[in-house]
């Protein structure tokens, strides 16, 4: 699995987790009428929350990966030794994006961009029909979460059957 992949994986189960922990506070605090509900603080909070898990779990799945590279680089050091075979061992930079990421990522983003828009057009006519804030704030959040969720499925899609 490729550095930009294993960056895709963390981005969507971040993404969508946080959404959820987001969804659960808010409706764990509902009144009534629901648009009475405090949802800013939670909105805020979910957000800087996703970013910062982003960053730690991506932290906490490379160096995973730098030890499991680690440990097969052992293995295959002891099996030539001891049969004298050579094994084949990757010596490309792990960290290198190549064509194909690049390509990847520009496609997730193309084939998902209309999910944003909507969620845009969604809250410009909510707003232009005087809807309750709390109504378009979670509709802007909902469509930023849709995009980020589609374009990562997307680009794992692409990942494993290719173009």
């Amino acid at each position: 699995m490729s550095y930009e992949e294993r960056g895709t994986w963390v981005y969507l189960l971040t993404t969508l987790g946080v959404y959820t922990a987001y969804v659960i506070v808010v409706l764990s605090r509902a009144t009534d009428p629901i648009t009475e509900t405090a949802y800013q603080v939670p909105l805020l909070v979910s957000i800087g929350a996703a970013i910062l898990a982003s960053i730690l779990l991506r932290i906490v799945v490379e160096i995973g990966a730098g030890v499991a590279r680690g440990v097969r680089d052992e293995v295959a050091a002891e099996i030539e030794a001891h049969t004298g075979a050579k094994t084949e061992r990757r010596t490309a930079d792990p960290y290198r994006t190549d064509a194909r990421d690049r390509d990847i990522a520009r496609l997730g983003d193309q084939r998902t961009w209309i999910v944003t828009a909507a969620g845009a057009l969604a809250a410009m006519l909510m707003a232009l029909a005087e809807w309750h804030f709390f109504w378009i704030a979670n509709v802007i959040y909902l469509s930023f979460v849709l995009q980020a969720g589609s374009s990562a499925i997307v680009k794992l899609v692409l990942y494993r059957r290719g173009f």
